[in-house]
Parts: structure tokens; C-alpha cells; sequence
């Protein structure tokens, strides 16, 4: 008979496993990951007022989110990997479209 402390660890685990099912069993812990990266790029606008280091620094987090992605490849199917690959490299371009549209300072 498995102690009470034991099941209710296992009970969590499979209450949560929304969370971790999709990633590698290695990689549980890719979550805290993407939330921290997500947060880096929403305090971007609120940290930088001038737009040019906004864009720049928008592109050096993306641009490190995808290494990083690519080097621990986190989720069990290689298509969920690309696709994620492909949104962020989308982002990317959709920030280097945008820089077109600001204004350029003289002086």
C-alpha cells in the first residue's frame, strides 16, 4: 500500500500534467521558460522609452529565445519545435518590418 504522502504527489502530478505533457520529460521544466521570456518581452515597452532600443532589444530576446530553443529542443514532436521556431522567427520579421515605420531623429 503506497503511503498517503506518496499518492498525493502523484495525484498533483496527474492533476498538472496539461502542463508538463507536452515537453520532453527532461525538459519539464520549459514552462518557467517561456514565462520568464514572456515577461522580458512585455516589461520591454515599459522598461526603454526610446522605440529604436524597444526594437533592438525585441530582436536580441527573440533571437536568443530561438538558440536557446533550438539547442535544448523541449517539446516531444518535432513539428511543435518548428512551428515555434517559425512563430518567433515571424516576430522577428514582423519587428524588422516595423522599423521601417519610425521616425528617424536628425542632430
Amino acid at each position: 500500500r503506497a503511503r498517503l504522502g506518496t499518492a498525493r504527489g502523484i495525484r498533483a502530478v496527474l492533476w498538472h500534467r496539461f502542463v508538463y505533457i507536452k515537453f520532453r520529460p527532461t525538459r519539464y521544466y520549459w514552462n518557467t521558460v517561456q514565462l520568464s521570456r514572456n515577461t522580458i518581452l512585455a516589461l520591454i515597452p515599459v522598461a526603454m522609452e526610446e522605440s529604436h532600443l524597444q526594437l533592438v532589444f525585441l530582436q536580441m530576446t527573440l533571437c536568443a529565445s530561438i538558440c536557446v530553443h533550438s539547442y535544448f529542443w523541449p517539446y516531444k514532436s518535432t513539428a511543435h519545435n518548428l512551428a515555434d521556431i517559425a512563430v518567433t522567427l515571424a516576430l522577428i520579421a514582423l519587428a524588422m518590418a516595423a522599423a521601417f515605420f519610425l521616425d528617424t531623429q536628425d542632430g
